[in-house]
């Protein structure tokens, strides 16, 4: 009985029709690896990033240094172009001969679509062929670090990252006017040269703008999350356009500008979702020596909605140029009340909420206000009643001081003006009444000081000479006093018995008693 057949790789038996003859494992691995040879010359065996899996010298044409980079559907070689003595950089498919119809299509319109390029600052294409099943193209070799690379040891100073992405947006401007979509713009995929002359590359994901068939699956995401703008995320937010790639050059300005990307996650939905929903930090919260002009540029970029970005690159590298030139930018700042409308337009069921509990409050503030305008009219209405009210007492009070004038009443009718004016100390015209009667009467001032006396007294009253003056205290001492002086002359004298029940005339009685035996 023939034993079944093996793998050549492994040795693990095969099932019949395994394909490319291999087992699973190693088919997998290929995915990964790519194909496998015993043939140097004829292809590469890919490892790790940066080595090769084994010794390699030739691939066709090329001779292969060292791998450069790799993505999910091709790896890239730096490679010495044999025939013509120059350096170049190789890309081919990592599944080679097994790669899927979608991932060759994808690699021919790459191709295709770079090589239509004529732009300085365009990686150029030289060659695309095909060796031993293997497709791949050529491309020119950049001896430089990439716009990534170069920001990790820190933000680009403004003027240099304004030229920089001018520079950029005019090679996307090119692309776009050839009917070319990036849809992957990002720091990593444009290189700098040794004069630090960018070059944009990697067109692995364009797209042309009048092509029908797209080769991406319903619902998937192509580009990197923190660069693409909302619309290249789903269907629902809108058609790819233009703006699209504008999004992206904006995303790029502000992470050379600030030294990190304008959203990132923890993970990938986390930042997708932040691209969806939020705004990014305004590079000035970040570094605020940023010039605010710059910082507007790049904000209009970012714009969720595409109509109120920039309408071409060009119109972008012309800003940039503005603010080099310094002169006026043709970008404006977003207003707080246009954010607020740009953000209940993203979640309309929060604004809503928050819609109804303003209003709410209002409502509440307008209520609270309404009441306390109705209490406030009735206290003005309260308080002008007894203004009137006290009005016209004062004016009652006035007649009758007039009559008791008339009668030649003269003390009472002063009184009733005092009276009036405690009533109402702003009635001018009882002051003035009284002020005129006092000046028309003869009245004696008090010519003597006052008595020195801290005990309150209840009652006092001159001796018949009038040379001093007798007093009852409040605790019933009785008090001898100089008048001229205000000092008593005498101590305290002593109580009567019984005192504080005597009527007035026995009090009387005991001052004439005292000013007789006494005085």
């Amino acid at each position: 009985m023939d034993s079944p057949p093996q793998c050549p790789e492994c040795g693990r038996p095969l099932r019949a029709g395994a394909p490319g003859g291999l087992c699973l494992t190693c088919l997998a691995r290929l995915g990964v690896d790519g194909p496998p040879t015993t043939d140097p010359d004829a292809t590469v065996v890919l490892g790790p990033p940066g080595v090769f899996a084994g010794v390699i010298s030739y691939f066709g044409d090329y001779e292969l240094m060292e791998e450069l980079g790799r993505g999910g559907m091709g790896v890239v070689y730096r490679a010495r172009q044999v025939s013509l003595d120059r350096p170049v950089a190789v890309k081919m498919i990592l599944a080679g001969p097994y790669a899927s119809e979608e991932f060759l299509r994808r690699f021919r319109t790459e191709a295709e679509t770079i090589a239509q390029f004529h732009h300085p600052n365009i990686v150029a294409i030289y060659e695309v062929g095909e060796h031993q099943h293997q497709p791949y193209f050529s491309m020119e070799f950049v001896a430089g670090a990439t716009l990534a690379e170069r920001v990790r040891s820190g933000p680009l100073p403004p003027r240099e990252a304004a030229r920089t992405l001018a520079a950029v947006a005019r090679a996307v401007q090119h692309a776009h006017d050839l009917g070319v979509l990036h849809r992957d713009l990002k720091p990593s995929n444009i290189l700098l040269d040794l004069q630090d002359q960018p070059r944009v590359t990697d067109f692995g994901v364009a797209k042309r703008l009048r092509e029908a068939e797209d080769f991406t699956q319903t619902g998937q995401t192509l580009g990197t999350p923190a660069y693409i703008p909302p619309e290249q995320i789903g269907a629902k937010r809108g058609a790819v356009t233009v703006r699209s790639d504008v999004y992206s050059l904006g995303a790029i300005l502000y992470h050379v500008l600030t030294g990190r990307p304008p959203f990132r996650g923890e993970t990938i939905a986390e930042t997708l979702q932040s691209v969806l929903e939020q705004e990014p930090p305004a590079p000035r919260s970040l570094d605020a020596s940023l010039p605010a002009d710059l910082e507007t540029i790049c904000l209009r970029c970012l714009a969720k909605e595409p109509a109120r970005r920039y309408a071409s690159a060009a119109a972008l590298a012309d800003d940039l140029d503005r603010w080099l030139e310094g002169k006026p930018i043709q970008a404006r700042r977003v207003s707080l009340a246009e954010r607020a409308w740009m953000w209940a337009k993203r979640k309309p069921a929060i604004a809503a909420l928050s819609a109804l509990s303003v209003l709410a409050l209002l409502g509440g503030a307008v209520g609270v206000t309404w009441e306390w305008r109705v209490a406030e009219y009735h206290r003005r209405e309260a308080e002008a009643g007894r203004q009137a009210m006290k009005t016209t007492t004062t004016r009652i009070q006035g007649r009758d001081a007039e009559r008791l004038f008339a009668e030649q009443r003269s003390q009472e009718a002063i009184a009733t003006l005092a009276a009036s004016l405690r009533f109402l100390p702003t009635n001018h015209i009882a002051a003035s009444r009284l002020v005129s009667a006092l000046s028309q009467r003869s009245f004696a001032l008090p010519a003597t000081p006052a008595l020195t006396n801290d005990s309150q007294p209840l009652w006092a009253g001159f001796t018949p000479n009038g040379a001093r003056v007798l007093t009852l205290g409040k605790e019933g001492q009785l008090g001898f006093w100089d008048p001229a002086v205000g000092q008593a002359v005498s101590p305290a004298l002593a109580q009567p018995e019984g005192w504080a029940t005597w009527p007035s005339a026995k009090m009387e009685q005991c001052y004439s008693q005292f000013t007789q035996t006494k005085c």
